[in-house]
């Protein structure tokens, strides 16, 4: 696998695989009306999706920007956001991003789309957390012993 492979891991495999389900359950609701959740989308649905959809790319960019710098320098990011959740960006895809999607698109079967990348996430993260534990060694084993994988631990750690 490429340097650049490695750096995105699973990510843009898991993204696509999404966004091709969010996408067939788009037009499976836009073919029946039934499955609206209702023929207008409240007002504070509208701000609530977006307000998500916001603060999921800011925390993108924010994660983004420190695994960089972590990836060039060989270091194991553990602190911070990482203190929570050991894949920070799929967890907001997940907890933000779909959710925000499904709020926006306001149908019964778009609130099924952070269930499915939930299980895309699980079975596709094995190779990346090899890859972790091969490059960080017992760190990284210490590291995902105390730290959830996509279900952010909240609270004191």
């Amino acid at each position: 696998m490429s340097e650049r492979g490695r750096f995105f891991g699973a990510g843009p495999r898991i993204v696509t695989v999404t966004l091709l389900v969010a996408v067939a359950l788009s037009t499976l609701a836009q073919r029946r009306a039934g499955l609206l959740i209702s023929p207008q989308r409240p007002a504070v649905a509208t701000i609530l999706g977006w307000c998500l959809l916001v603060l999921s790319l800011a925390l993108w960019v924010f994660v983004i920007v420190q695994v960089r710098a972590a990836w060039e320098d060989g270091a194991l990011l553990t602190d911070g956001v990482f203190a929570h959740v050991r894949h920070p960006i799929y967890a907001a895809f997940i907890f933000l991003t779909c959710p925000a999607v499904a709020l926006l698109a306001w149908s019964w079967p778009m609130l099924a789309l952070p269930f499915v990348a939930y299980a895309v996430y699980r079975g596709s993260i094995g190779g990346e957390e090899a890859r972790l534990a091969a490059r960080f060694g017992p760190a990284y084993a210490a590291y995902r012993g105390r730290v959830p994988a996509l279900v952010p631990r909240l609270g004191r750690r």
